[in-house]
C-alpha cells in the first residue's frame, strides 16, 4: 500500500531556509502535514526568488560586458577580446535560459507534473550547453585560422583595461552566483555561476595574451582566444554532465540514503528492505520499502507510516518528497535493497 506525499524544503547549505524547513524531532511532532506543505511551498519561493535575483544581474552584467568587449575588442584589434565577447554571449543566452526554466520551474504541481516543474531547470541546463559548446566551436577555428595564416595585428592598450574590468566583474558575479546556487540547488543557476567561473579564466588569459602581444609577439593574442575556446568547450561538457546527472535519475548519495536510512529505520515496528531517490530540480524525492506486523490494522500501519515520512522529511535537509511502500516481505530488487540497516 502507498502513501500520500509529504513536502519540505529545507537545505543545506542556507542557514536561513534550514531553520524553518529542518525540524527537530519535538517540531516533528507538533507539525502537521498541511504545514509542512505550507512551510515548504514559502522556503521553495524563497529559493526561487534567489535564483531569479542571481540570474537577472548575470544577464545584466554579459550584455554590457558584450557591448564593451566586442567593441573594444574589434577596433583595438585583440582577437582574444572578441572571443570573449563571443563567450558572454554565450553565456548571455545561458543566463537568459536560466531565467525562463527558473520562472517555470516555479508554476505548481498539476495532474500533469505531480511533482512539480522542476526538471524545466536541468533542460534548460542541456539546451545551454549546446549553445556554449557551438561558440566555444567558433572560437577555437577562428583562433586556428588566424595562427595558421601567420599573422596578427598588436592590439592597443585599452584592450588590456576592458579585459581587467571584465575579470573582475565575472570573479564576483561567479563568487555570488555560486553561493546562491548551493543554497537553493539549482542547476540552471550553478551553469551560470560555472560559466561566471570559465569567463573569470579566460579574461586572464585574454590579459596574458594583449601584454605578450604589446611586448613584441601578437600571435600570442589570438593563442589565448584558442585557450579560451578550450574553456568554453570544457564548460560546455561540465554543465551538460551535472543535467544528464539528473535526467538520467541518478540515485541518492551514499550520505543522504544513509541518513534516510537511520531516520525511518528509528521508528519502532517499521522494518525497511529498500531505499531508492532522485533529484527533480531543487527537490528530493525518497522511496521507501518496508515491513511492518502484519496483524496491525490500516490505521495503526498509516499511523506508522506518518512517523516515518514526519521524521525522514523533517530532519534529512536534502530530502522533500517521501512516499513509502508497505511490502509484505515481497521480492526487493538489487538497487533499492537494504542489507546493512541504519549503518
Amino acid at each position: 500500500m502507498a502513501s500520500e506525499v509529504d513536502e519540505k524544503s529545507g537545505t543545506s547549505g542556507d542557514s536561513a531556509v534550514r531553520d524553518e524547513g529542518t525540524l527537530t524531532h519535538p517540531d516533528i511532532e507538533r507539525e502537521s502535514g498541511a504545514a509542512l506543505e505550507q512551510r515548504a511551498r514559502r522556503t521553495r519561493e524563497r529559493r526561487i526568488q534567489r535564483g531569479l535575483r542571481a540570474v537577472l544581474l548575470g544577464i545584466a552584467t554579459n550584455a554590457l560586458l558584450i557591448l564593451l568587449k566586442g567593441t573594444v575588442g574589434v577596433l583595438g584589434h585583440s582577437q582574444g577580446l572578441v572571443a570573449d565577447a563571443v563567450h558572454s554571449a554565450a553565456d548571455l543566452v545561458n543566463s537568459l535560459l536560466a531565467f525562463a526554466s527558473l520562472l517555470i520551474s516555479r508554476k505548481p504541481a498539476d495532474i500533469a507534473h505531480p511533482y512539480g516543474h522542476g526538471r524545466a531547470e536541468a533542460l534548460s541546463a542541456n539546451v545551454a550547453a549546446m549553445i556554449i559548446g557551438s561558440a566555444g566551436g567558433l572560437v577555437i577555428w577562428q583562433a586556428i585560422h588566424t595562427l595558421i595564416r601567420g599573422r596578427s595585428e598588436t592590439p592597443d592598450w585599452s584592450t588590456l583595461w576592458v579585459g581587467a574590468v571584465a575579470l573582475v566583474s565575472k570573479l564576483a558575479l561567479a563568487i555570488y552566483a555560486g553561493r546562491v546556487a548551493r543554497a537553493i540547488k539549482s542547476k540552471a543557476v550553478n551553469a551560470d555561476a560555472r560559466d561566471h567561473l570559465t569567463d573569470v579564466l579566460s579574461a586572464a588569459v585574454v590579459i596574458a595574451g594583449i601584454v605578450a602581444a604589446r611586448l613584441g609577439t601578437p600571435l600570442l593574442d589570438p593563442l589565448a582566444g584558442l585557450v579560451v575556446g578550450g574553456f568554453i568547450i570544457y564548460t560546455a561538457i561540465e554543465v551538460f554532465l551535472g543535467a544528464a546527472h539528473e535526467l538520467m535519475e541518478t540515485n541518492l548519495s551514499p550520505e543522504v540514503r544513509a541518513e534516510v536510512i537511520a531516520e525511518a529505520s528509528a521508528v519502532t515496528g517499521f522494518r525497511i528492505s529498500g531505499v531508492a531517490g532522485r533529484t527533480l530540480g531543487d527537490m528530493t524525492l525518497v522511496e521507501i520499502h518496508a515491513d511492518v506486523d502484519p496483524s496491525l490494522t490500516v490505521a495503526e500501519a498509516g499511523r506508522i507510516i506518518d512517523e516515518v515520512k514526519a521524521r525522514v522529511v523533517g530532519c534529512v535537509a536534502d530530502v522533500t518528497n517521501v512516499v513509502v511502500e508497505l511490502n509484505s516481505a515481497a521480492f526487493e530488487p538489487e538497487a533499492l535493497r537494504v542489507t546493512d540497516g541504519p549503518d
